[in-house]
């Protein structure tokens, strides 16, 4: 089917695109401006990696003891996504502003783990692991403006580029190792003294994330006999905003927070031009996000059962990273004359 499609591209744009044709119509518009050139992006990609977020409830009284225990919490969720891509460029002169969408197209994704923890005497000592089946959902839009210098077979691009990636996640079922579970009252933690083990069925957490990236960079692309091109591509962001919220279905209980950091992109590209009109591709890359602030907590007050704001200042990091391989065809409607 590839091969297909682009056998059609190469032979349906050259018959409307003859050479002859474009030679005459240049020599009665060379007092014209240069032409907006148009093409077209399809692909194939496959994520793997995760996105997490990690809080530090800081010192509680523990108990009738008053012993004081740092508390933490960190939830990690897989991504292992399929997605498509369909994107579109417009050049102009060395200028070229492109956009791209991409759409993840299966859910069944991975194990989800849940740690919690405190720390007694600067030792980390786990009391919670939980692990539940996995169903994802993560989008991806970029919009990229660049400029192009040419210097024999390299050509750089410096660019800046905005990203809008949202992961989306749903939890089905739980299950633990040995853990000490802790038990709210009145706004306290009691440990029980001997482990306990907790399974359960149905959704019992869904989560999402949404990364806004601002980023600047630069690519280079050295273009090789027959066809054939090698490139990378650096973008650093310095700002980088995210949003996101947990709810726990079990307990009732949202988490919340808007967080900034920063953000990073590297990617390595192979390509071939089949034709004037058509280029193949495939690229590895590698995403990471990092970012902090504070979480808002919501729940059930214990006494009234009404819903009341826990905290608005929980110390609250997140982190992402993913790999992507890529496969993809590029459609040159009007390409410049060779």
């Amino acid at each position: 089917m590839f091969a297909a499609l682009v056998l059609l591209a190469c032979q349906s744009l050259s018959a409307q695109n003859n050479p002859n044709n474009e030679v005459r119509m240049a020599d009665s518009l060379a007092v014209e401006a240069d032409p907006i050139r148009f093409s077209f992006e399809t692909g194939l990609e496959v994520w793997n990696g995760f996105t997490e977020y990690e809080i530090e409830v800081g010192e509680i009284v523990y108990g009738p003891t008053g012993e004081l225990l740092e508390a933490g919490s960190r939830l990690r969720f897989p991504v292992d996504a399929r997605m498509i891509k369909l994107g579109a460029a417009a050049d102009w002169k060395d200028f070229s502003l492109s956009a791209s969408f991409l759409a993840q197209t299966s859910n069944d994704e991975g194990t989800f783990k849940d740690y919690d923890w405190f720390i007694r005497d600067g030792n980390q000592n786990a009391f919670w692991f939980g692990l539940s089946n996995n169903d994802d959902y993560s989008k991806r839009f970029d919009l990229n403006l660049s400029y192009a210098f040419e210097s024999g077979s390299l050509v750089y691009k410096p660019q800046i580029q905005f990203s809008y990636v949202g992961m989306r996640f749903d939890e089905n079922g739980i299950r633990q190792t040995d853990y000490y579970y802790i038990n709210r009252d009145n706004g306290q933690l009691f440990p029980y003294e001997e482990p306990q083990k907790f399974t359960g069925s149905g959704h019992v957490l869904k989560y999402k994330i949404d990364y806004k990236i601002l980023s600047a960079g630069g690519s280079v692309t050295y273009s090789i006999p027959f066809g054939l091109d090698l490139g990378a591509t650096l973008l650093v962001s310095p700002i980088t905003w995210a949003d996101d919220l947990d709810n726990h279905l079990l307990r009732d209980k949202d988490s919340e927070s808007s967080t900034t950091g920063t953000a990073g992109h590297v990617e390595a590209t192979a390509g071939f031009r089949f034709c004037r009109f058509a280029r193949g591709f495939a690229a590895f890359s590698y995403d990471f996000v990092n970012t902090s602030g504070n979480q808002t907590q919501v729940g059930p007050d214990p006494d009234t059962g009404e819903r009341v704001t826990y905290s608005t200042t929980i110390p609250v990091t997140t982190k992402a990273e993913w790999t992507s391989f890529k496969i993809g065809l590029t459609i040159d409607i009007n390409p410049p004359l060779p």
